[in-house]
């Protein structure tokens, strides 16, 4: 919308325009709150990262560039690996 109809819209339907914002501010605080949560998460996936390769070459030394690449890239585990009680 335009400035000068946005401005007429909020003067014709005043009860309707507080319903949007009310709209608008909820959803923009969800969009703030599920990236905050997505960047906890690929922090967290980052510190696992790190953690394993620095374990791995603790106890391998060196760890390759394709090995380090692929921990480096993984996912969340899956189910099925995600650790004990896993399936």
């Amino acid at each position: 919308m335009a400035d000068i109809e946005r401005e007429t819209y909020r003067h014709q339907y005043p009860e309707e325009n507080r319903t949007m914002v009310s709209f608008q501010t909820r959803f923009e605080q969800q969009g703030k709150q599920q990236g905050k949560q997505q960047g906890k998460q690929q922090g967290k996936q980052q510190g696992k990262a790190e953690m394993l390769l620095f374990l791995l070459e603790q106890k391998f030394g060196a760890v390759g560039k394709e090995v380090r690449q692929r921990i480096e890239e993984a996912d969340a585990p899956t189910p099925c690996c995600a650790g004990p009680g896993g399936s």
